[in-house]
Protein backbone atom coordinates (compact mmCIF):
# COMPACT_ATOMS: atom_id res chain seq x y z
CA UNK A 1 0.00 0.00 0.00
CA UNK A 2 2.72 2.43 0.68
CA UNK A 3 4.50 2.13 -2.69
CA UNK A 4 1.22 2.22 -4.46
CA UNK A 5 0.32 5.39 -2.35
CA UNK A 6 4.15 6.80 -2.82
CA UNK A 7 3.96 6.33 -6.45
CA UNK A 8 0.65 8.47 -6.94
CA UNK A 9 1.80 11.16 -4.65
CA UNK A 10 5.86 11.32 -2.87
CA UNK A 11 5.06 11.48 0.99
CA UNK A 12 6.54 9.60 3.95
CA UNK A 13 3.70 6.78 4.06
CA UNK A 14 4.96 4.45 6.04
CA UNK A 15 5.03 7.24 9.34
CA UNK A 16 1.44 8.92 8.22
CA UNK A 17 -0.24 5.62 8.29
CA UNK A 18 1.35 4.27 11.59
CA UNK A 19 0.99 7.70 13.56
CA UNK A 20 -2.78 7.62 12.30
CA UNK A 21 -3.34 3.28 12.23
CA UNK A 22 -1.62 1.94 14.57
CA UNK A 23 -0.32 4.43 17.07
CA UNK A 24 -2.94 5.66 19.77
CA UNK A 25 -2.80 9.54 20.40
CA UNK A 26 -4.66 11.47 23.30
CA UNK A 27 -6.85 13.18 21.15
CA UNK A 28 -8.26 13.15 17.71
CA UNK A 29 -6.28 13.89 14.67
CA UNK A 30 -7.75 17.33 13.74
CA UNK A 31 -5.02 19.12 11.71
CA UNK A 32 -7.28 18.97 8.53
CA UNK A 33 -9.98 20.86 10.47
CA UNK A 34 -7.17 23.87 11.41
CA UNK A 35 -5.64 23.96 8.52
CA UNK A 36 -9.06 24.57 6.52
CA UNK A 37 -9.98 27.78 8.78
CA UNK A 38 -11.93 26.27 11.39
CA UNK A 39 -10.81 25.03 15.09
CA UNK A 40 -12.44 22.80 17.70
CA UNK A 41 -13.99 24.62 20.97
CA UNK A 42 -16.16 24.24 23.50
CA UNK A 43 -19.56 25.79 23.92
CA UNK A 44 -22.21 25.58 27.04
CA UNK A 45 -24.86 24.60 24.72
CA UNK A 46 -25.85 21.21 22.21
CA UNK A 47 -25.51 22.10 18.49
CA UNK A 48 -28.02 20.56 16.33
CA UNK A 49 -26.23 17.52 15.06
CA UNK A 50 -25.12 17.13 18.79
CA UNK A 51 -29.11 17.36 19.47
CA UNK A 52 -30.14 14.83 16.91
CA UNK A 53 -27.56 12.77 18.03
CA UNK A 54 -29.01 12.70 21.41
CA UNK A 55 -33.22 12.27 20.35
CA UNK A 56 -32.04 9.12 18.31
CA UNK A 57 -30.23 7.38 20.37
CA UNK A 58 -32.70 8.32 23.35
CA UNK A 59 -29.89 9.30 25.75
CA UNK A 60 -28.89 12.06 28.16
CA UNK A 61 -25.35 12.48 26.16
CA UNK A 62 -22.96 14.50 28.91
CA UNK A 63 -20.13 12.53 27.36
CA UNK A 64 -18.20 15.91 27.29
CA UNK A 65 -18.92 16.89 30.56
CA UNK A 66 -19.00 14.56 33.59
CA UNK A 67 -18.73 11.46 31.19
CA UNK A 68 -21.39 10.06 31.68
CA UNK A 69 -24.42 8.80 28.79
CA UNK A 70 -27.59 7.82 30.16
CA UNK A 71 -30.62 5.90 28.95
CA UNK A 72 -33.32 8.83 29.23
CA UNK A 73 -36.50 6.34 29.85
CA UNK A 74 -34.91 4.04 32.72
CA UNK A 75 -31.60 6.07 33.59
CA UNK A 76 -29.12 3.08 33.23
CA UNK A 77 -26.11 4.21 32.94
CA UNK A 78 -24.83 3.55 29.41
CA UNK A 79 -21.32 4.69 28.88
CA UNK A 80 -18.43 5.97 31.28
CA UNK A 81 -15.77 8.07 29.65
CA UNK A 82 -12.66 6.79 31.05
CA UNK A 83 -10.34 9.67 33.04
CA UNK A 84 -13.48 11.21 33.51
CA UNK A 85 -15.47 13.13 37.17
CA UNK A 86 -17.80 10.00 36.44
CA UNK A 87 -15.11 7.76 36.45
CA UNK A 88 -13.12 9.17 39.01
CA UNK A 89 -16.16 8.82 41.09
CA UNK A 90 -16.67 5.08 40.34
CA UNK A 91 -19.49 5.43 38.18
CA UNK A 92 -19.65 2.37 35.79
CA UNK A 93 -21.99 1.29 33.19
CA UNK A 94 -25.49 -0.49 34.28
CA UNK A 95 -25.34 1.19 37.24
CA UNK A 96 -28.89 3.25 37.18
CA UNK A 97 -29.09 6.89 38.12
CA UNK A 98 -31.97 7.72 40.74
CA UNK A 99 -30.79 11.10 41.87
CA UNK A 100 -28.63 14.20 41.85
CA UNK A 101 -27.81 17.19 43.98
CA UNK A 102 -30.88 15.32 46.56
CA UNK A 103 -33.49 15.61 43.57
CA UNK A 104 -35.02 12.33 41.10
CA UNK A 105 -33.15 12.46 38.15
CA UNK A 106 -34.09 13.75 35.27
CA UNK A 107 -32.31 15.12 32.18
CA UNK A 108 -33.09 18.67 33.32
CA UNK A 109 -32.18 18.42 37.06
CA UNK A 110 -28.99 16.47 35.62
CA UNK A 111 -28.21 19.59 33.29
CA UNK A 112 -29.03 22.34 35.98
CA UNK A 113 -26.41 20.27 38.25
CA UNK A 114 -23.54 20.27 35.84
CA UNK A 115 -23.73 24.18 35.17
CA UNK A 116 -24.33 24.55 38.64
CA UNK A 117 -20.84 22.69 39.07
CA UNK A 118 -18.84 25.80 38.13
CA UNK A 119 -19.87 27.69 41.01
CA UNK A 120 -20.16 24.18 43.15
CA UNK A 121 -17.60 22.27 42.16
CA UNK A 122 -19.14 18.84 42.29
CA UNK A 123 -21.95 17.12 41.04
CA UNK A 124 -23.74 14.49 43.50
CA UNK A 125 -25.28 11.02 42.41
CA UNK A 126 -27.55 8.67 44.17
CA UNK A 127 -26.89 5.54 42.04
CA UNK A 128 -28.13 1.96 42.10
CA UNK A 129 -26.22 -0.83 41.11
CA UNK A 130 -27.96 -4.47 41.19
CA UNK A 131 -29.56 -4.33 45.16
CA UNK A 132 -27.25 -1.67 46.50
CA UNK A 133 -27.20 1.87 46.67
CA UNK A 134 -24.57 3.98 46.40
CA UNK A 135 -23.34 7.82 45.93
CA UNK A 136 -20.87 9.46 43.97
CA UNK A 137 -19.84 12.74 44.10
CA UNK A 138 -18.30 14.23 40.65
CA UNK A 139 -15.69 16.47 41.11
CA UNK A 140 -16.12 18.97 38.34
CA UNK A 141 -16.14 22.62 37.66
CA UNK A 142 -16.43 23.09 33.96
CA UNK A 143 -20.19 23.33 33.52
CA UNK A 144 -21.91 22.38 30.11
CA UNK A 145 -20.16 21.36 27.47
CA UNK A 146 -20.50 20.69 24.08
CA UNK A 147 -18.22 20.63 20.88
CA UNK A 148 -18.63 22.97 18.15
CA UNK A 149 -16.80 24.09 15.29
CA UNK A 150 -15.65 27.75 15.29
CA UNK A 151 -14.52 29.65 12.40
CA UNK A 152 -10.90 31.26 12.33
CA UNK A 153 -11.75 34.85 10.74
CA UNK A 154 -8.32 35.64 9.48
CA UNK A 155 -7.15 32.19 8.45
CA UNK A 156 -8.48 31.05 4.24
CA UNK A 157 -11.55 28.97 4.82
CA UNK A 158 -10.54 25.64 2.87
CA UNK A 159 -13.11 23.79 4.41
CA UNK A 160 -16.22 25.62 3.76
CA UNK A 161 -14.75 25.69 0.18
CA UNK A 162 -14.58 21.66 0.06
CA UNK A 163 -17.71 21.27 1.30
CA UNK A 164 -19.59 23.84 -0.96
CA UNK A 165 -21.63 22.73 -3.77
CA UNK A 166 -20.09 22.19 -7.05
CA UNK A 167 -22.73 21.30 -9.37
CA UNK A 168 -25.40 23.97 -10.51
Amino acid sequence: MVATLQAVQPYDWAKFLHDRVYAVQPHAPTEGIVNGGWHTAWTDSMGPMFKAGEEGDKNVDETTSIGLAIDKESGQVQDVVPGSAADRAGVSPEMKLLGVNGRRWSKEVLRDAIAAAKTSGAVELLLENQEFYRDAKLVYRDGRRYPALVRDPGAHNWLGEILAPHAR
